[in-house]
């Protein structure tokens, strides 16, 4: 390794570089001189190949600490060796990280920063250095064909923007990570090929939905993690084939403000993938419009009565689910009294006729929603439920290739999964206690033994993976 984040080294004293220039110690970029002027290094007789798998070695995200003018700084270590000599900037400019989409010109600054920068300093500090950057065409150049970027400042979106001319032409995806959400968005409005949109908003900022429609009105794909303060539709988009929406503040305020008007009945032709995750509405709400919908995901939907009106009346037929049911533990203590467990009103979703060509499923049962449902809740109730849920899947979901289970279950009765005859993976997580053969605990290696051999009269045997779960992560999990 060429330096390690401890390691610490001394320059001429002096000023600080140039804030037109990148941020090293002068000591450094003297190097490339001082191999010029005398004689040639031996280093510049080792091919190219040998020094980029020696570079490569380099982490990025180290910081390089130095002394000048009695004051201490730090520098990234990719930033050091671009300015060491000619041949080094050349090869740093060619490694992949740069066009990768998750890279963000925040971390050539800061070490294990938590982004977006709430310092105006450091925001400066960036805007100056990707300027810095893209003062070198050569750099320009290995950009031009990347085509996903990432974004935590509106200054790098800015210098990008301004920099970066093939930008507006080849960029399809953009990340934003950022506060000034709006802001960003309405500058995005000059890149004609835009088809991909992630913006993560802080819980307290704001979000105009008709701004991002008007914006961007060729989307395709968009993944939306908004704050509280929300405003607008997204029923003007009418391309958009992929939607995912997630509140990033607690979900106890999503019941208050979330309305249908979010999702984008202006695709309900097209959209194919949706994606709702702690996403409570005002009203009642249906997919019914969505004829082209294939795969869906809700989770923490808030009950289940909420996710049968989001899926009930669906006139297309689902490829995949993912979602979670809430066994109430109230209503278990009740069922106990009566023997009888109605599953038929506890979950009808599961008898919708969209689900009868599913072919993959992750289904999470989990024991009422209260803090201390887990200790209260009969864990025999519990298993029963869960028990009678998967044999209506059994019975109604047969071309089922792929399940995921998050539930507790009388193992003396898993035969019932062999109904699944195109079953090719099983993964099933048990909460530990719920799992039972003939009273007994059993282990891991036990269990997926036994259930594994339900299935030998299958042409192919399935992929089975079986975890015992504890209950305080179970606990963990259903508090969130």
């Amino acid at each position: 390794m060429l330096w390690s984040q401890s390691r610490r080294i001394s320059t001429l004293p002096g000023r600080v570089c140039d804030r037109a220039r990148l941020p090293i110690p002068r000591s450094a970029s003297k190097v490339g001189q001082l191999t010029t002027s005398m004689n040639p290094s031996p280093f510049d007789r080792v091919p190219n190949e040998l020094v980029e798998q020696i570079l490569s070695l380099v982490p990025l995200d180290e910081l390089v600490q130095y002394d000048e003018d009695d004051e201490e700084h730090n520098v990234n270590q990719t930033l050091l060796l671009m300015q060491i000599c000619h041949r080094f900037r050349r090869i740093m400019h060619e490694r992949k990280f740069w066009r990768e989409g998750d890279f963000q010109f925040e971390s050539l600054l800061l070490q294990n920063q938590i982004l977006p920068f709430s310092s105006q300093n450091s925001r400066l500090r960036l805007g100056r250095l990707c300027h810095a950057l893209f003062n070198d065409s050569y750099f320009r150049s290995c950009l031009q064909i990347k085509s996903e970027w990432t974004f935590t400042t509106l200054e790098s979106l800015f210098a990008v923007l301004t920099c970066i001319i093939p930008f507006q032409r080849n960029t399809r995806s953009v990340s934003l990570y950022l506060e000034e959400t709006d802001a960003a968005i309405s500058r995005l409005t000059t890149i004609n090929n835009l088809i991909g949109l992630t913006a993560h908003c802080p819980s307290d900022s704001s979000l105009n939905l008709s701004n991002l429609a008007n914006c961007l009105p060729h989307l395709k794909s968009l993944r939306l993690d908004f704050p509280l303060s929300l405003a607008g539709s997204l029923m003007q988009l009418t391309e958009l084939e992929e939607l995912s929406l997630q509140p990033t503040h607690s979900s106890e305020f999503a019941e208050d403000f979330l309305s249908p008007s979010v999702l984008p009945t202006g695709s309900a032709e097209v959209l194919s993938r949706l994606s709702l995750t702690d996403c409570c509405f005002d009203d009642d709400v249906s997919l019914r419009l969505f004829t082209s919908l294939k795969h869906l995901t809700a989770s923490r939907t808030g009950t289940n009565d909420r996710l049968d009106g989001l899926i009930c009346d669906l006139p297309a037929m689902l490829v995949s689910l993912d979602t979670d049911v809430y066994l109430d533990g109230c209503e278990a203590l009740r069922w106990s009294k009566t023997g009888d467990i109605p599953i038929d009103s506890q979950w009808p979703t599961l008898s919708s006729p969209c689900l009868r060509h599913l072919q993959k499923l992750c289904l999470y049962m989990f024991c009422g929603l209260g803090e201390n449902a887990l200790t209260s809740f009969p864990s025999s109730y519990y298993v029963d439920c869960c028990l009678m849920i998967i044999e209506q899947l059994t019975r109604d979901s047969i071309s089922l290739e792929d399940v995921e289970l998050w539930a507790g279950m009388d193992l003396e009765r898993v035969h019932v999964l062999n109904s699944w005859r195109n079953l090719k993976s099983l993964k099933w997580i048990i909460p530990a206690g719920q799992g039972y053969i003939e009273g007994g605990y059993t282990w891991k290696q036990d269990l997926n033994a036994y259930v594994v051999n339900i299935f030998h009269g299958f042409p192919k045997i399935p992929k089975v993976s079986i975890e015992i779960l504890e209950w305080d992560l179970l606990a963990d999990m259903s508090a969130r």
